[in-house]
């Protein structure tokens, strides 16, 4: 069972929609759709409360919905060469096997050409949609936020430099995961 988040729009009104956030939608369903997929058959049939409070649907959910993301970004700005996901608070070390508290931004690394203040105005636009829509997930971890995506754009110049977030792109022990490459 999926659910549903559609938002009704009265058919004279045409001046609220928003085309980002009217794709938002389709794309965090989507996302739930592809993650539920990949559970066990045993799991898939929970509802999405108990799902979200799993450490593995989220993770898949967040993968999924961070590569539906990247898809808009890529299409929009063709300076964009790759879009990596990564978890700031990973460590590789880590032999625990304990998890850390569940983070539910989605904390991408986009390689660009040049950053530019229309990538900047398109991820802000893309995160307030989310912001509108992930509300309605039946989770607490999205009741209270104001900002999911934190997208950080890097150049080939601070890769080559090590520049912040930037080295992550070239590190062994924990390298972020690549989820989109311009061809």
């Amino acid at each position: 069972m999926v659910t549903t988040l559609e938002k009704t729009v009265l058919k004279n009104d045409v001046s609220n929609i928003n085309p980002i956030e009217e794709k938002m939608n389709g794309l965090i369903n989507t996302a739930i759709e592809v993650t539920r997929a990949k559970l066990s058959s045993s799991f898939r049939k929970n509802n999405l409360g108990e799902l979200f409070k799993r450490h593995d649907f989220m993770n898949w959910f967040k993968y999924n919905l961070s590569e539906n993301i990247s898809e808009i970004l890529s299409e929009n700005d063709k300076k964009i060469l790759e879009i990596h996901l990564f978890e700031p608070s990973a460590n590789p070390d880590a032999e625990s096997g304990e998890y850390l508290p569940m983070d539910a931004s989605l904390h991408l690394l986009v390689l660009v050409e040049a950053a530019s203040a229309g990538l900047t105005a398109l991820i802000a636009s893309l995160d307030r949609a989310l912001i509108k829509h992930i509300k309605d997930l039946p989770s607490p971890l999205f009741t209270n936020l104001s900002s999911m995506l934190d997208v950080i754009p890097v150049t080939n110049e601070d890769v080559e430099n090590r520049t912040g977030y930037a080295a992550l792109l070239t590190s062994i022990y924990a390298p972020p995961l690549k989820i989109w490459q311009r061809e």
